[in-house]
């Protein structure tokens, strides 16, 4: 699939054979941004087998993720300035090694390393958004933007199905060291695969956007959400929605061994199976966009996300393998598949010149989500002694920015 939008100029051709084509800018942006997730929910997913030898309760390893999205929220608002001064592939390339020096640190097995490996998670957050979503824009047809903004999104599920499904059976195999030193290895070879469009695709945005419009100042970026109304609705949903989002990745192993008395590799694996269905439902979540509009799309997925947000906190050890799927199928297929319909609605609200803006402005949103959630979560756990409970809460908190948002939309 070749987009005729924005063919290469001659000085293009001369420095590079590689033909801008939608595919592979699709595949040069989930790689590294899969591998990013991936990276961020090792520790959660290993924390069974890794807290004793850490030295810290597994209960608790959603503040690890409560850190590193603290760290990100903060970062995204330089991530419109870092990508117009380094471009999309070396934004992502820089990211994906904070990835790589982020598991190395976890792997030292240091207690007192943890809050830098955090760092360099939320470091490594805060520009794939901004640097794919000008580049996706040149690039993608219009009537097709919610379903290639999804297609693109599915490297959050790709990379965390990756860290269910593998990391806890080859930490069986070669330890759990081992296993992040191999996560490592994965991460450099990633960076040096998608070298190569550095120059096609910096090329493509350049001539999208004209002269880089991101803020100078990264609080300019924020302004944009004081400004404009529909953009405060959006950034809204995209605190409560990733609230639930990432401590259902932060806690659900942990909250699998505890509630329904499985094995780490078990609840691995139905966190595995979870992710890998969202992968299918992003899609789908952005061909129904693209077909009935954003406003009702999003209101769906809140309306399935508190469902499943809530339906957790009726698990026990009774419940059968089957169901046990099942709820993480549905829980993951909208909790973890609406930033794909998120990413092109702010892409239909705003344009070339502001997207880059737009896009971190409400990623700071994001991440401050993915940091507060977790934190809600443990509290109502402290609280209750219940590792159900949290995630009720976090159901009607998505619930009801969901209804802001459709509603907002709706209106136009």
């Amino acid at each position: 699939m070749t987009a005729t939008q924005h063919e290469p100029t001659p000085s293009t051709k001369t420095a590079t054979s590689r033909a801008p084509s939608l595919r592979a800018a699709l595949a040069t942006m989930i790689a590294p941004h899969a591998y990013i997730v991936a990276t961020g929910i090792a520790l959660p997913v290993l924390a069974p087998i890794a807290a004793a030898d850490i030295g810290f309760d597994r209960a608790y390893v959603g503040l690890f993720s409560s850190a590193n999205f603290g760290i990100a929220a903060v970062a995204v608002a330089f991530g419109a300035v870092f990508v117009a001064r380094v471009g999309p592939i070396r934004a992502v390339q820089a990211c994906a090694l904070a990835g790589v020096l982020a598991v190395l640190t976890i792997a030292t097995g240091s207690l007192w390393l943890l809050p830098l490996a955090a760092i360099l998670c939320g470091l490594s957050y805060a520009p794939p958004n901004p640097a794919s979503s000008p580049l996706l824009l040149a690039l993608a047809p219009p009537a097709r933007r919610s379903s290639i903004f999804s297609l693109k999104q599915i490297s959050v599920p790709l990379g965390g199905a990756f860290s269910g499904f593998f990391l806890p059976p080859l930490a069986g195999a070669i330890g759990w060291q081992g296993a992040l030193l191999a996560m490592a290895a994965l991460g450099v070879a990633i960076i040096l695969a998608i070298a190569p469009w550095r120059a096609t695709f910096d090329h493509v945005v350049a001539n999208t956007s004209g002269e880089p419009k991101p803020a100078t100042r990264p609080l300019k970026a924020l302004a944009a959400l004081r400004h404009d109304r529909t953009l405060r609705a959006i950034g809204g949903m995209c605190f409560g929605f990733a609230a639930l989002q990432y401590t259902f990745t932060g806690v659900f192993v942990v909250f699998l061994v505890a509630r329904a008395k499985l094995d780490v590799v078990d609840a691995g694996a139905l966190l595995g199976f979870g992710l890998a269905g969202s992968i299918v439902m992003r899609v789908v979540w952005g061909a129904l966009a693209d077909r009935f509009g954003d406003a009702l799309v999003l209101l769906m997925l809140a309306i399935v996300m508190a469902g499943a947000a809530l339906t957790s906190v009726t698990v026990t050890s009774a419940w059968s393998w089957s169901a046990l799927l099942a709820l993480s199928v549905v829980f993951a297929g909208a909790a973890y598949s609406w930033n794909g319909v998120y990413l092109a609605t702010v892409a239909n609200v705003t344009g070339p010149e502001r997207i880059a803006d737009a896009t971190a402005s409400t990623m700071s949103l994001v991440f401050a989500g993915g940091l507060t959630g977790p934190i809600i979560y443990t509290a109502v756990l402290w609280a209750t002694g219940d590792v159900g409970l949290g995630f009720g809460v976090l159901g009607l908190l998505a619930l009801a920015v969901g209804v802001w948002v459709a509603w907002v939309l709706g209106r136009g």
